[in-house]
C-alpha cells in the first residue's frame, strides 16, 4: 500500500511484474528495483500509454527539463 501523507489514508496497490499479460495503465506506478545505477530503485508515474511505448513523468533520474508533459517514453513490447 501507499499512505497519503496529508490524512494517512492507504491505497492497495497491484503487483503486475514484467512479463505480465497486462498492459500499462495510464496514473499506474512503474516502480524500479534497486541496482548499480539506482541504488535506491525509482518510481514514476505512466501518463500516456501508445502502441510501442508508455511516456512516464518523473524526478531525480535523467537531470533535464522536460519539452512535453512527460520525461520520457519507454519502450513497450508485448510478447505471446
Amino acid at each position: 500500500y501507499v499512505e497519503r501523507v496529508t490524512d494517512g489514508k492507504r491505497f492497495l496497490l497491484k503487483l503486475y511484474p514484467n512479463g505480465s499479460p497486462h498492459i500499462p495503465k495510464r496514473d499506474s506506478l512503474l516502480i524500479y528495483a534497486r541496482n548499480a545505477e539506482l541504488p535506491f530503485g525509482h518510481v514514476a508515474v505512466i501518463c500516456d500509454v501508445v502502441p510501442g511505448f508508455i511516456r512516464i513523468a518523473e524526478q531525480n533520474y535523467i537531470y533535464h527539463s522536460w519539452s512535453d508533459d512527460f520525461s520520457r517514453e519507454v519502450s513497450l513490447v508485448i510478447k505471446d
